[in-house]
């Protein structure tokens, strides 16, 4: 029987709630034996033991043993460096079963070999520690569970090794991140740890201080898919750290791979882990822009949950003629300098509504003062969409509700006009790659919007303002929009590859 199938039938037969719940998912074989291949780019194998802390049914330390001995490592000596741990005891056994299978397609099953494997494929949680008899020497390989605290079962060791780190995790740090940090502080100056992990791990604010931490440490490279490889619909990365350092020393440089056939990519020096897995996938640059943003003539803020809740609660249907109602704005509603209240159907907080309102009034103090301060001129930002959406409010007849960002201020007009730059979009769009649901998405934070940069061509930005001024009195059709994102590329010296860019992904 093929070693890769036991883990491979060890998923297909456990409950998929629970495994979903815990955040596992099987590794495809083709993936995990390219990965490997990646891996050896980076590392001087000596001799250290590999270590899987979330074996599951083996796929990393199968494909560790293969390569080891395609690189000359006698078979029985590959076998002998293999260790893991699970929490699942089915997993444990599938995982031995495997190295068993291996270990007699490879000529080296002894009657030792039982022994290793009880001592070396243990059950267990790897943040509560590894077993003491294990070589400090360690290449760290694996899947780890991607579970979230806001989307999966609690586990208590995730949840104390979480709170025990404060100082690297903020509170909704999923699993992998943690099994990462651990297998780092459980490292010596010879050690690699080589990790899948949901793409989100680039962007996520909860994960900022986490990036800091491996940054510390020789972060070495970085692989992103390119589309859905595994059976959870979550785009994925690896993140290398330790090993032989990429480029030439004194600035970072980030050794890229992409896709199922992890292809290698250009050495990237981008600043942030969201720009390198842009680069990753070949998302265009851009060129340098000025350094004056927004902050000071423009204020950005969000709801949250208790907004969202909030306004659920005391939105109904329209029906008032008194005007002690307004209009309820949803993500679906906003388009490029438009809005389709009363259009057509909308949803919001699982019900359906033609023509949404709150009232201006309400009980919650939290959510009456979410309420007021949305009664003035604003611009509606959308989040999660390929470009920039904003809708112009001069009217205060709208409150916006989660996700959507709420600009105010004095410079509106030219907040949008510059919203409308290719420039913009592709900077944003390379600031925050990851963060999105959607790897075509841009998310930003209200304060991501307000560091934005400022056009370049002072004079051209005029136009812009005055351009926005008069589509907002009518209904821009697209040669309207394109004309005016056309007008802010120039404004920001963008050639015309950006606006081709911009088109494809606005229309």
């Amino acid at each position: 029987m093929d070693p890769y199938k036991v883990g491979e039938n060890h998923e297909l037969i456990e409950d998929k709630v629970k495994r979903t719940e815990r955040g596992a998912w099987y590794t495809p074989r083709q993936l995990v034996k390219q990965l490997m291949r990646m891996l050896w780019d980076h590392i001087d194998v000596n001799e250290q033991i590999f270590v899987d802390p979330t074996c599951g049914g083996g796929a990393f330390l199968l494909a560790a043993a293969d390569q080891l001995v395609a690189n000359g490592v006698d078979s029985a000596d590959a076998l002998n460096r293999l260790h893991g741990l699970d929490i699942d005891q089915g997993a444990v056994e599938a995982c031995r079963e495997a190295l068993r299978l291996w270990a007699k397609e490879n000529d080296c099953y002894k009657g030792s070999i039982e022994a290793k494997l009880e001592q070396r494929i243990v059950k267990g949680d790897a943040l509560k520690g590894f077993p003491k008899t294990w070589s400090p020497s360690r290449i760290y390989v694996g899947n780890p569970p991607f579970g979230s605290p806001l989307k999966s079962n609690s586990s208590e060791v995730a949840d104390e090794f979480r709170k025990n780190r404060k100082e690297v995790f903020g509170p909704y740090a999923d699993r992998s991140s943690l099994h990462f940090a651990n297998c780092l502080e459980n490292s010596d100056d010879t050690s690699t740890v080589f990790m899948v992990m949901p793409l989100s791990v680039v962007a996520t604010k909860h994960l900022e201080r986490f990036r800091g931490l491996v940054e510390i440490y020789n972060f070495n490279a970085l692989w992103v898919a390119d589309t859905f490889l595994f059976d959870a619909s979550i785009k994925t990365c690896a993140v290398l750290v330790g090993g032989s350092a990429s480029g030439d020393g004194g600035v970072r440089s980030v050794a890229l791979y992409s896709g199922a056939e992890v292809r290698s990519e250009p050495v990237s020096q981008s600043s942030s882990w969201s720009e390198l897995a842009a680069d990753a996938l070949g998302v265009p640059k851009v060129n340098s822009v000025g350094t004056s943003n927004f902050e000071g003539l423009v204020e950005a803020t969000a709801g949250f949950r208790d907004e969202y809740y909030g306004l659920a609660e005391v939105c109904v249907e329209n029906r008032s003629t008194t005007g002690s109602t307004v209009r309820l704005a949803t993500t679906g509603m906003l388009g490029l300098l438009d809005c389709s209240w009363g259009e057509k159907e909308a949803r919001f907080a699982k019900k359906r509504f033609s023509q949404p309102v709150v009232p201006k009034n309400v009980d919650d103090a939290k959510i009456q003062s979410w309420i007021e301060r949305q009664l003035a001129p604003k611009v509606l930002v959308p989040t999660q969409a390929k470009v920039f959406k904003p809708f112009v409010d001069l009217d205060s007849a709208y409150v916006a509700t989660t996700p959507i960002l709420v600009v105010t201020g004095g410079d509106l007009l030219g907040f949008v006009a510059a919203l409308f730059s290719p420039v913009v979009n592709l900077l944003a769009f390379r600031r925050n790659y990851g963060a999105g649901l959607s790897s075509t998405a841009i998310k930003l934070r209200a304060t991501d919007l307000l560091k934005l940069p400022q056009p370049i061509e002072q004079q051209l930005w005029n136009q812009g303002r005055e351009m926005v001024a008069e589509l907002v009195q009518g209904t821009p059709n697209q040669s309207d929009l394109v004309d005016l994102a056309s007008l802010m590329n120039r404004a920001y010296r963008g050639d015309k590859e950006l606006l081709d860019w911009w088109v494809d992904r606005a229309f």
